[in-house]
Parts: C-alpha cells; sequence; structure tokens
C-alpha cells in the first residue's frame, strides 16, 4: 500500500495476509476431504483443528468478525449428518470467511486512502 497506516492498522493488514494463506490451508482440507474416500475423517478433524486455531488468531488481532465465521467453520465442521451436506456446508462458511477477509482488506485500504487525501 502506498499510503500510511497506523501501527494498529499495518498489524491488522499483516493479520488478514496470515489469515489468508491459513484459510487457504482450511480450503485445501476441505477440497482433499471431497476428493478422497480414505483418510476423510482425518482431514476433517484438521480442519476443525485450524478453523478453532484460526478464530483464536482473528480474535487476538481485533478481527471478531472474522473470528465468528472461523468458529462457525469449525461448528459446521464437527455437526452430524451427510457427508455430502456437510462438505457444502462446509465450502459455504469458507467462501463466507474469503468474502469477509476482503472485506476487511478493502476497508484498510479504503480508511488508508481517505487519511492520505486528509493529509493533502
Amino acid at each position: 500500500m502506498g499510503s500510511k497506516l497506523s501501527a494498529a492498522d499495518q498489524g491488522r493488514v499483516e493479520a488478514l495476509d496470515e489469515g489468508k494463506r491459513k484459510w487457504d490451508r482450511i480450503r485445501s482440507l476441505v477440497e482433499k476431504a471431497a476428493m478422497e474416500e480414505r483418510g476423510r475423517e482425518t482431514l476433517l478433524r484438521q480442519c476443525h483443528r485450524n478453523a478453532s486455531t484460526l478464530a483464536r488468531f482473528f480474535a487476538n488481532n481485533a478481527l471478531g468478525p472474522l473470528a465468528q465465521t472461523a468458529n462457525d467453520l469449525a461448528f459446521v465442521v464437527k455437526r452430524s449428518g451427510r457427508l455430502e451436506s456437510r462438505i457444502g456446508s462446509i465450502r459455504e462458511v469458507v467462501g463466507r470467511g474469503y468474502a469477509g477477509i476482503d472485506q476487511a482488506q478493502s476497508r484498510l485500504r479504503r480508511k488508508a486512502s481517505e487519511a492520505d487525501a486528509a493529509r493533502r
């Protein structure tokens, strides 16, 4: 970003970047679980563990709505039911997570550009 951000906002930008990488890891686990017959429950357990860790990570970095989405994902992974419907629900929550990360990043960019314009 070309404009200046406060230290807290810079920390949030870094947290969002790291959170997106962790979210990519969860997505890859979900897709792998959807494709493979063997080891599916192990992959979903890993997805649950990563989602719980990601929720704490977002909460610690003052990104509450994203933390809630990650908690929702952990809940959906542990839900009982047919595997196909569970995978569909998991994919939906993963998509919401990506959308939330993109919205948070665009809000920070907009905030930085407004602060930059106010300085001029």
